[in-house]
């Protein structure tokens, strides 16, 4: 119009169209700048969600059609994307802000707009009526619809925004969608399959943006965020499965009947170790484990399946899936299966311990036994399980797994697997607490007086029936290996001896003596302890562990020393040494400080001694026995 001025200078027009230039051009500004308001505002309400959404649907249509979500690059695989991507708005105001000379304007106008813009979006996920699911699902939908539209502006306009600038905002967008939209909302998820939904949304919103040459490598650490939490949830219902597996009574070793069923429950473990090998055709074969460990393995299977359809990360690179997948399963056991084992061998540990009769106790301990025969076997299934995992991760049949150990070369399982070694030392280990457990609750029935008659004289009754309790165990433990029966049996002689020296030398006598009152001390007691002793020797004979009688020595000493009154010899140093070498000096100081109490009136050993000359003797000895260990302490 400016340029047409000229030609009319003189009439009475020049003056009026003059005049009226700036308002008309202000006119015009304001409506094209209302029109491009109206349509970013457009984009962010309504039209961003609807080009992300047809993106993503796009995506998963190809996936269900077995086809290459990476198959599109632009508008033309997309049905009707170029409609929705309409940026004629803004090429009218860039063109009217062009004649008018003024084109800044609308390029700084725009990017601060758009910035702005962003920020709305990141912190309005979505309506809260919806689910965790649909408000990440509509977060993520805005913001590729968004950058699409902003990819197009930035390619289809001549340095009105650079890409710089855009890959700037896309990068920004990003580090606060991890930080705190998707990751708040991911926070609130609670099932982990909507976990896996919003995973799939991802790797739609991945492969969407890289057919716009944007980079998507920032979104791997919103893939691990939501990896986690998948991992969290999938753990919490494992937890709940196993402990249902391992809370059932498996008490005998699982036999397979024919060739069927081995192919059918063994084959799929498939390695090399020996439980698991077909040496021969014959039927039926007795294993070495129960159907405890084959439920473990389908659970632990069934858990690497659901693992595996979290796998496949972002942006794929640096180690297979199943790597992540080894250490999910190594989580699980730590988290999980190891703390469940441990309350699981306790309860019955204490279900055995407070068994009321024979059988009880029999079949308890027969169920201790086959548990923790099964759950030794634990690490040997973890070869056939990272091979079952290698092969889905091939997508192979698991008709076609087939025993390649080559293929597992570098895999190191005990580094790798640690928990599940650790639960095999665990279960080694509470056999020989089971027995210690036994030992300790027959002990704490003993119930022994100072002053017992002649008649008297006899095993006692709690140990008649710990060693027919440990004899009972002596046929469930045949299945377990040698070295275990050996450590268990050991730690309850062990035991029986700490218990037998902590009754002589710890336990106050003055109850016993008010409920059986007695006129004069004598020293049959010592003849009853030593026929206990007796029968506790006779049981290790028939367990076939008669070295074990060693760990006798000690209280079969001390109950010598009084039982003969030999004090004389104990306290010449040069006798002790080749007569009680395994007698401890403060054990024979505390039983000699107990028979000489005075309990203050009430009626105490002391006060029941016939003979003064007799008290005299043993108090002498003590002062001597005191005076040596005071010595010896010096010394040190």
């Amino acid at each position: 119009m400016e340029a047409f001025l000229p030609k009319i200078q003189g009439f009475s027009l020049h003056e009026l169209v003059q005049d009226s230039i700036p308002t008309i051009r202000e006119s015009v500004r304001s409506a094209v700048i209302s029109d491009l308001q109206d349509w970013m505002e457009d984009i962010v309400v309504s039209r961003a969600s609807e080009i992300g959404n047809t993106i993503i649907n796009h995506f998963f249509r190809l996936r269900q059609e077995n086809q290459s979500s990476n198959s599109f690059l632009g508008f033309s695989d997309v049905p009707d994307i170029g409609k929705l991507v309409d940026c004629t708005p803004l090429y009218r105001c860039l063109r009217v802000f062009e004649v008018f000379r003024i084109s800044s304007d609308v390029q700084l106008f725009y990017k601060d707009a758009i910035k702005k813009q962003i920020v709305i979006i990141l912190n309005n996920p979505g309506i809260s009526e919806l689910t965790p699911l649909e408000r990440c699902r509509a977060l993520l939908a805005r913001i590729m619809g968004f950058f699409i539209v902003l990819d197009s502006v930035q390619t289809t306009t001549e340095k009105f925004i650079t890409k710089v600038f855009v890959d700037d905002l896309w990068n920004s967008a990003l580090d606060r969608l991890a930080s705190s939209s998707l990751q708040q909302e991911m926070e609130k998820c609670t099932d982990k399959d909507q976990l896996l939904e919003l995973k799939n949304n991802l790797e739609a919103f991945s492969t969407g943006m890289q057919a716009y040459q944007y980079s998507v490598h920032r979104l791997q650490g919103i893939y691990e965020n939501a990896k986690e939490r998948y991992d969290y949830l999938l753990i919490l219902e494992f937890r709940a499965l196993i402990g249902n597996i391992l809370m059932k009574d498996y008490s005998h070793l699982l036999v397979i009947l024919d060739a069927r069923e081995w192919e059918e429950k063994i084959k799929p473990f498939n390695f090399q170790a020996k439980p698991f090998q077909l040496t021969d055709d014959v039927f039926p074969k007795s294993l070495s484990f129960s159907e405890l460990l084959l439920e473990l393995f389908a659970a632990l299977q069934e858990f690497a399946d659901c693992s595996l359809t979290f796998a496949k990360k972002i942006e794929p690179a640096g180690e297979p899936a199943s790597d992540d997948i080894f250490a999910s399963i190594e989580k699980l056991c730590a988290v999980s299966i190891s703390p469940a084992v441990k309350r699981m061998i306790q309860l019955k540990i204490n279900n055995a311990c407070g068994a009321t009769n024979a059988i009880d106790f029999e079949q308890n301990s027969q169920i201790i036994a086959v548990t923790s025969t099964s759950l030794r076997c634990l690490p040997l299934i973890l070869p056939g399980l990272c091979l079952y995992i290698r092969r889905r991760e091939e997508d192979s049949s698991k008709a076609s797994l087939q025993n390649d150990p080559e293929e597992l070369s570098d895999v190191s399982f005990e580094n790798r697997f640690k928990s599940f070694y650790e639960i095999r030392e665990y279960v080694d280990a509470a056999v020989p607490a089971f027995l210690k457990a036994v030992v300790q609750k027959q002990f704490s029935m003993a119930d022994y007086i100072w002053c017992p008659s002649a008649a008297d004289v006899f095993p006692s009754k709690y140990i008649n029936d710990l060693v027919f309790r440990l004899s009972m165990t002596l046929g469930p433990f045949a299945i377990l290996p040698r070295h275990v029966v050996k450590d268990a049996y050991n730690e309850a002689a062990r035991t029986m001896a700490a218990e037998f020296l902590a009754l002589i030398t710890e336990v106050r006598p003055d109850k016993l003596l008010r409920e059986h009152p007695a006129t004069k001390i004598n020293f049959l007691i010592f003849y009853k302890l030593e026929q206990d002793v007796i029968m506790c020797e006779g049981f290790c004979d028939s367990c076939e562990e008669p070295q074990l009688k060693i760990l006798f020595e000690g209280v079969r000493q001390l109950i010598q020393l009084f039982k003969l009154k030999d004090f004389d010899n104990f306290v010449n140093s040069n006798h002790r040494q080749r007569k009680y070498a395994k007698l401890k000096l403060e054990h024979v100081i505390a039983v000699l400080e107990r028979l000489l109490a005075d309990s203050g009136g009430q009626i105490g050993i002391s006060r029941l001694w016939g003979s003064d000359k007799e008290k005299s003797t043993l108090e002498s000895a003590l002062q001597r026995l005191i005076q040596e260990k005071a010595f010896i302490r010096e010394k040190q």
